[in-house]
């Protein structure tokens, strides 16, 4: 019997997993924080949240450090309290280029800057080569923005400027 906990635990871990992270996720920011630009604190900061404010997680980073949130920030996973309890709102139809059709309807009362413009607007693609993970960005009329397609699960984001996606660290495509 001893031999088959590791795999219950396992399975019961992957069960948490998929009910908390199937579908959008409510948490309460525990403290107030800083939201970024993508996931890691190199990333330009482009709004606060406060503690006791609610948002709702899309996804988590690949290494399981960072919250996505429906605005498009980023936000430390320690410093948001995930709380399965609460139900996120029903998604409206807002899609942006390239992206699934459904948006979550945002609960979220962040003040963005100046860098972060409502997501809607940012059009410039931010992608990493498959070949070499270099991070180059596309813009509209580029050779290759129509067949990029941004998948934030290889930490791929849009740029509302291209000034905030050299800030970043991308490059622009020289096609």
């Amino acid at each position: 019997m001893k031999r088959f906990a590791p795999i219950a635990a396992a399975l019961l871990s992957l069960l948490f997993y998929i009910v908390v992270f199937a579908q959008d996720t409510v948490g309460i920011v525990n403290k107030g924080a800083n939201l970024r630009a993508g996931p890691g604190t190199t990333y330009a900061i482009v709004g606060k949240a406060t503690q006791g404010q609610t948002v709702i997680i899309v996804e988590e980073n690949v290494t399981g450090t960072w919250y996505h949130l429906d605005g498009g920030q980023w936000i430390a996973k320690f410093l948001v309290n995930v709380d399965v309890s609460i139900t996120p709102p029903p998604p409206t139809a807002t899609p942006l280029p390239g992206t699934p059709a459904v948006t979550p309807t945002p609960v979220t009362t962040i003040a963005p800057t100046a860098t972060a413009a409502a997501t809607k607007a940012c059009i410039i693609k931010g992608n990493v080569s498959y070949n070499t993970g270099e991070r180059i960005y596309h813009v509209p009329g580029g050779q290759y923005y129509d067949a990029t397609v941004i998948n934030t699960a290889y930490d791929e984001r849009w740029f509302c400027t291209e000034q905030e996606a050299q800030a970043a660290g991308w490059r622009k495509s020289k096609r």
